[in-house]
Protein backbone atom coordinates (compact mmCIF):
# COMPACT_ATOMS: atom_id res chain seq x y z
CA UNK A 1 0.00 0.00 0.00
CA UNK A 2 1.51 3.36 -0.98
CA UNK A 3 1.31 6.50 1.04
CA UNK A 4 -1.47 7.90 -1.09
CA UNK A 5 -3.55 4.76 -0.66
CA UNK A 6 -3.49 4.83 3.14
CA UNK A 7 -6.79 5.72 4.67
CA UNK A 8 -6.98 8.84 6.76
CA UNK A 9 -8.80 8.72 10.12
CA UNK A 10 -10.57 11.92 9.06
CA UNK A 11 -13.44 11.87 6.65
CA UNK A 12 -12.81 13.66 3.41
CA UNK A 13 -13.44 17.37 3.79
CA UNK A 14 -13.75 17.38 7.60
CA UNK A 15 -11.71 19.62 9.82
CA UNK A 16 -10.62 18.33 13.24
CA UNK A 17 -12.23 20.11 16.14
CA UNK A 18 -9.97 22.14 18.45
CA UNK A 19 -8.78 20.88 21.80
CA UNK A 20 -10.52 21.90 24.99
CA UNK A 21 -8.92 24.98 26.55
CA UNK A 22 -7.61 23.09 29.60
CA UNK A 23 -6.05 20.41 27.46
CA UNK A 24 -4.46 22.95 25.15
CA UNK A 25 -3.10 24.84 28.17
CA UNK A 26 -1.61 21.63 29.62
CA UNK A 27 0.09 20.81 26.33
CA UNK A 28 1.40 24.36 25.96
CA UNK A 29 2.76 24.32 29.51
CA UNK A 30 4.54 21.02 28.79
CA UNK A 31 6.27 22.52 25.77
CA UNK A 32 7.10 25.77 27.55
CA UNK A 33 8.50 23.96 30.59
CA UNK A 34 10.60 21.55 28.55
CA UNK A 35 12.03 24.28 26.34
CA UNK A 36 12.73 26.67 29.24
CA UNK A 37 14.45 24.07 31.38
CA UNK A 38 16.50 22.87 28.43
CA UNK A 39 17.77 26.38 27.71
CA UNK A 40 18.57 27.04 31.37
CA UNK A 41 20.29 23.69 31.91
CA UNK A 42 22.41 24.14 28.79
CA UNK A 43 23.43 27.57 30.06
CA UNK A 44 24.30 26.18 33.48
CA UNK A 45 26.38 23.39 31.96
CA UNK A 46 28.16 25.83 29.66
CA UNK A 47 29.04 28.14 32.54
CA UNK A 48 29.81 25.35 35.00
CA UNK A 49 32.16 23.61 32.59
CA UNK A 50 34.11 26.82 31.90
CA UNK A 51 32.62 27.81 28.55
CA UNK A 52 33.52 24.56 26.86
CA UNK A 53 31.44 24.38 23.67
CA UNK A 54 31.81 20.63 23.74
CA UNK A 55 29.54 20.71 26.78
CA UNK A 56 26.70 22.04 24.62
CA UNK A 57 27.08 19.29 22.06
CA UNK A 58 27.32 16.55 24.66
CA UNK A 59 24.41 17.89 26.69
CA UNK A 60 22.17 18.30 23.63
CA UNK A 61 22.97 14.79 22.39
CA UNK A 62 22.22 13.33 25.81
CA UNK A 63 19.06 15.42 26.17
CA UNK A 64 17.71 14.34 22.77
CA UNK A 65 18.62 10.70 23.33
CA UNK A 66 17.01 10.56 26.76
CA UNK A 67 13.90 12.40 25.55
CA UNK A 68 13.61 9.86 22.73
CA UNK A 69 14.02 7.03 25.24
CA UNK A 70 11.27 8.56 27.38
CA UNK A 71 9.05 8.88 24.32
CA UNK A 72 9.62 5.22 23.52
CA UNK A 73 8.76 4.24 27.09
CA UNK A 74 5.69 6.49 27.06
CA UNK A 75 4.48 5.07 23.76
CA UNK A 76 4.65 1.53 25.10
CA UNK A 77 2.68 2.43 28.23
CA UNK A 78 -1.03 1.78 28.48
CA UNK A 79 -3.58 4.39 27.42
CA UNK A 80 -3.01 7.65 29.21
CA UNK A 81 -5.64 9.31 31.33
CA UNK A 82 -5.94 13.02 31.99
CA UNK A 83 -5.30 12.43 35.69
CA UNK A 84 -2.06 10.53 35.08
CA UNK A 85 -0.93 13.12 32.54
CA UNK A 86 -1.56 16.02 34.92
CA UNK A 87 0.20 14.20 37.77
CA UNK A 88 3.26 13.57 35.62
CA UNK A 89 3.21 17.17 34.42
CA UNK A 90 3.17 18.36 38.05
CA UNK A 91 6.08 16.02 38.81
CA UNK A 92 7.93 17.45 35.82
CA UNK A 93 7.42 20.94 37.26
CA UNK A 94 8.91 19.79 40.57
CA UNK A 95 11.88 18.21 38.80
CA UNK A 96 12.72 21.45 36.96
CA UNK A 97 14.48 23.24 39.86
CA UNK A 98 16.24 20.03 40.91
CA UNK A 99 17.53 19.58 37.37
CA UNK A 100 18.86 23.15 37.36
CA UNK A 101 20.55 22.66 40.73
CA UNK A 102 22.13 19.41 39.58
CA UNK A 103 23.48 21.11 36.46
CA UNK A 104 24.81 24.05 38.47
CA UNK A 105 26.66 21.94 41.01
CA UNK A 106 27.77 19.16 38.66
CA UNK A 107 31.38 20.40 38.25
CA UNK A 108 31.88 20.40 42.02
CA UNK A 109 30.25 16.98 42.34
CA UNK A 110 32.59 15.59 39.69
CA UNK A 111 35.70 17.13 41.26
CA UNK A 112 36.36 19.92 38.77
CA UNK A 113 37.67 22.86 40.76
CA UNK A 114 38.06 26.50 39.75
CA UNK A 115 40.42 27.05 36.83
CA UNK A 116 40.55 23.39 35.86
CA UNK A 117 39.39 22.01 32.58
CA UNK A 118 37.69 18.63 32.33
CA UNK A 119 37.69 15.97 29.67
CA UNK A 120 34.56 14.71 27.99
CA UNK A 121 33.81 11.77 30.32
CA UNK A 122 33.17 13.77 33.49
CA UNK A 123 30.99 16.05 31.40
CA UNK A 124 29.04 13.08 30.02
CA UNK A 125 28.52 11.77 33.55
CA UNK A 126 27.41 15.16 34.83
CA UNK A 127 25.04 15.71 31.92
CA UNK A 128 23.44 12.28 32.27
CA UNK A 129 23.03 12.63 36.03
CA UNK A 130 21.52 16.10 35.85
CA UNK A 131 19.39 15.73 32.71
CA UNK A 132 18.13 12.12 32.82
CA UNK A 133 15.12 12.34 35.17
CA UNK A 134 13.67 15.45 33.55
CA UNK A 135 14.33 14.44 29.93
CA UNK A 136 12.94 10.90 30.27
CA UNK A 137 9.79 12.12 32.04
CA UNK A 138 9.27 14.96 29.54
CA UNK A 139 9.74 12.54 26.66
CA UNK A 140 7.20 10.13 28.12
CA UNK A 141 4.61 12.89 28.28
CA UNK A 142 4.60 13.58 24.54
CA UNK A 143 3.00 10.27 23.46
CA UNK A 144 0.55 10.61 26.34
CA UNK A 145 -0.36 14.08 25.08
CA UNK A 146 -0.95 12.76 21.59
CA UNK A 147 -3.16 9.98 22.95
CA UNK A 148 -5.13 12.43 25.05
CA UNK A 149 -5.49 14.86 22.17
CA UNK A 150 -7.19 12.18 20.10
CA UNK A 151 -9.86 11.56 22.72
CA UNK A 152 -10.25 15.05 24.15
CA UNK A 153 -11.83 17.01 21.36
CA UNK A 154 -14.48 19.59 22.13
Amino acid sequence: MTLREEKSPLKHGTIPRPLRPRTAAAFASLGFLALSVQALVLRELLVGWRGNEMSLGIALAIWLGLTGLGSLVGARARAASARVFSGRLALLGMLAPLTLLAARFSPALFGIGPGRSAGPWPLVGAAVCSIAPFAVLAGSLFPAAVTLAGGDRA
